[in-house]
């Protein structure tokens, strides 16, 4: 019966040996999985900063392009303003001279 409590106890330290192992082993693959993903991480960190820039270098170039274009458009509204200031001066002169026709064919007579 003594020699039944040894073997078991052999086996014990058998196992126990074997779960050593298995320790070593999954803190082994622990701190290859912390690395990778660090180094994952860091990459997909990278990749959102080159993404905002590119976006932040699109969104500065239509803004320029829009305030281009509305530069443009406000001049042709100034130019459409000027025109239509005209026309009506123009249209007064004209409605003036048509109201007073007499007088002015009499001037000249």
């Amino acid at each position: 019966m003594e020699n039944l409590p040894q073997e078991r106890i052999a086996k014990l330290e058998a196992q126990m040996e074997g779960l050593k192992i298995d320790v070593a082993d999954v803190k082994s693959d622990i701190r290859e999985l912390h690395s990778r993903i660090t180094t994952t991480t860091r990459e997909i960190t990278d990749h959102i900063d080159d993404k905002i820039d590119d976006l932040a270098k699109n969104d500065a170039d239509q803004h320029a392009t829009m305030t281009k274009k509305i530069d443009q458009m406000a001049d042709r509204v100034d130019i459409l303003e000027r025109w239509r200031w005209m026309v009506v001066g123009a249209a007064i002169v004209c409605g003036y001279l048509i109201g007073h026709i007499e007088i002015i064919s009499r001037l000249v007579k």
